[in-house]
Parts: structure tokens; sequence; C-alpha cells
């Protein structure tokens, strides 16, 4: 993973989340595609709420696109 941390973000943490909350509509195994870029994904897991470093989340939600 690009971030490999001890923080739980993306989805890291060792708590355990289950049941999987119904606004969680994705399930880890499920293939997923981007709209943009066209890439090709896996659901390795989940967050109830967004857990990112603040630089990449800058960098994601940014308007220069």
């Amino acid at each position: 993973m690009i971030f490999d941390n001890d923080k739980g973000f993306f989805g890291a943490s060792k708590s355990v989340r289950s049941p999987r909350p119904p606004y969680v509509f994705l399930r880890v195994g499920e293939v997923v595609m981007e709209r943009k870029g066209h890439m090709i994904g896996v659901v390795v897991s989940w967050d109830a709420e967004l857990r990112a470093p603040p630089e990449w989340i800058n960098r994601m939600h940014s308007n220069s696109e």
C-alpha cells in the first residue's frame, strides 16, 4: 500500500468493524472501476468515515482538475 501505517488510515484499523453499516455499500472483495481514470481495484477494507493523511485528502479532493 502507498500509505502503510499504524494510524488506521485507509481501512487499516485493527478494530473489528462488523456488522457493516447500511451506508457502507461496497463489500470487501468487490471489484470496482474508477469512473475518470478507468482504474480497476478490489475493496480490501472499509472505514465508516474517511481516515487518511491530510496531504492525501487535499490531493484527492483538490479543485485543480
